[in-house]
């Protein structure tokens, strides 16, 4: 069997198309969201933003009160006590969630770019599987993130108070264009 390409974007259904540029976008915002230091800020009303952490480093200020702040960084280490056992399943879970959507890429990429491999549903059913799964993975871990945030506190302040940020937003919303992405893989399956 010999595999041929695409001679035009015209062949490839537009519902395909549409969820493609859609599972694009949440590879974006998932990587964006992993990768940042910001899931989580730490404020007080006298020194506005002390703290900020995201799933592999936590920066503080170590210039409270002073004119500017002095943020400086420092990694998580897996073995430190005070890293939970959920925090840790956090990390791995949404790392294997953007392994499963990169794979979900590739193969999305090879059922809509090589005519030959159309005609192989399970490439469609793996993908729609691990999007489902990568989808259910980011949403369960970032409601236990966003239900345990204060937990990961480094610092005990009065009248300080812990609110989820940017790439915890992004995270989500990764976690949510995932399902989205299935099920027009579902929908365009059976329109084929």
């Amino acid at each position: 069997m010999s595999v041929k390409g695409v001679d035009s974007l015209d062949d490839i259904p537009w519902i395909f198309r549409v969820g493609f540029i859609i599972l694009l976008v949440a590879c974006l915002f998932h990587v964006i969201g992993l990768g940042s230091a910001h899931w989580a800020l730490t404020e007080t009303a006298e020194y506005g933003t002390v703290e900020f952490a995201g799933l592999w480093e936590k920066c503080a200020d170590l210039n409270l009160g002073g004119d500017e702040p002095d943020f400086k960084c420092q990694g998580f280490v897996w073995e430190d006590v005070q890293v939970s056992h959920w925090f840790r399943t956090i990390q791995t879970m949404q790392a294997m969630s953007f392994i499963g959507m990169l794979v979900v890429c590739v193969l999305a990429a090879m059922y809509m770019f090589v005519p030959d491999l159309r005609g192989y549903p399970t490439l469609r059913y793996l993908s729609v599987f691990l999007l489902f799964l990568a989808g259910i993975f980011i949403v369960t871990t970032c409601i236990v993130f966003g239900s345990l945030k204060d937990v990961q506190k480094a610092r005990t302040m009065p009248n300080s108070s812990v609110k989820l940020s940017w790439s915890f937003v992004l995270a989500l919303l990764a976690g949510i264009m995932d399902f989205v992405v299935g099920i027009i893989f579902i929908i365009g399956g059976e329109r084929e």
